[in-house]
């Protein structure tokens, strides 16, 4: 179907609308159902896309991908499923759902030019420059085998995330949430972290912040099996429990703080300025390096280095 501008409107109750074909529009495609909308082909516009509808599903195959491409898009919808498809947007995003669930998938921009077709060019006086993007989820996220990818992309989410063999780089997250779990994932984050959880959980995944990065957690902090947690500025954590730096590494150019009940480390923590632990128990097995090193501590192990350029207060 090609045409200027597209709108369907099904307001009907559980009436929904499955498109095995493709749709582009010169301008708006406008999708409004009470139903679900199953996408299983592309839907282009050189303009907008608006589609609020009860359910939305996206899902291709391993030979082609299912596409939601335009300058803008706007869904909403109270569950997202994302498998095999691309949502790409040259300007701004609004995705608003209570879960979200990308496999094998891409949203945000990337270089999908050898997944995507010619069908419209892009306008490169894009009347829609200002970007305030965000990925609103009132539950949980779980990305795998995918890519979140804009770092002028903000991301809202109440409970958790749960991210396998992903990639994201955003432009910021909102202070508190219930959990996060990073497997074989690197997250980045462009802005200032100042994240409320329960519990941090890292296996081979890095987590890391262009700015401050600050993680207070209810639970524990587990960054484990050649992970790292990491920040251009300052890095802050604080567990209720424990804080394992299991073969994996803390590091930041600014300051370190870390306070827990235990603290264990058998790889490396280094600060380019100075480190400050304050742990009733703290193991080190590993290296820990700073400008300048605080402890606070009732039991230190200590069986491998502790490497000051400065000064040294236990």
């Amino acid at each position: 179907m090609y045409a200027n501008k597209i709108k369907l409107i099904a307001t009907n109750k559980g009436i929904g609308v499955s498109n095995n074909a493709k749709i582009v529009a010169n301008h708006d495609i406008s999708i409004n159902l009470n139903g679900d909308l199953i996408n299983k082909a592309d839907l282009i516009s050189n303009d907008n896309i608006n589609i609020k509808a009860k359910d939305i599903e996206n899902s291709g195959n391993n030979d082609k991908k299912a596409i939601v491409k335009s300058q803008t898009i706007n869904l909403k919808a109270d569950n997202l499923n994302n498998k095999n498809s691309i949502i790409q947007t040259n300007s701004k995003l609004t995705l608003k759902s209570n879960n979200l669930i990308n496999k094998d998938s891409i949203i945000g921009k990337d270089d999908l030019n050898k997944n995507t077709h010619n069908d419209i060019k892009n306008n490169n006086n894009n009347k829609n420059n200002t970007n305030n993007s965000q990925i609103v989820v009132k539950n949980t996220i779980l990305n795998k085998n995918s890519k979140i990818l804009s770092n002028e992309l903000n991301l809202e989410i109440n409970k958790d995330i749960d991210n396998k063999n992903s990639n994201l780089n955003i432009s910021s997250i909102n202070n508190k949430l219930d959990n996060i779990k990073n497997s074989n994932t690197n997250f980045i984050v462009e802005n200032e972290v100042n994240l409320n959880l329960n519990s941090l959980l890292q296996n081979s995944s890095k987590f890391s912040s262009n700015n401050n990065l600050s993680i207070k957690a209810d639970s524990d902090i587990i960054n484990s099996h050649n992970s790292q947690i990491s920040s251009f500025k300052n890095l802050n954590l604080i567990a209720s429990n424990t804080i394992k730096n299991s073969n994996s590494k803390l590091v930041s150019n600014g300051d370190i703080n870390l306070k827990s009940n235990y603290l264990y480390t058998d790889k490396l923590i280094s600060s380019n300025k100075n480190l400050f632990i304050d742990s009733k128990k703290i193991d080190n097995l590993g290296d820990i390096k700073a400008n300048d090193i605080t402890i606070n501590s009732i039991f230190l192990n200590n069986e491998l280095s502790i490497n000051i350029l400065q000064q040294f207060r236990y």
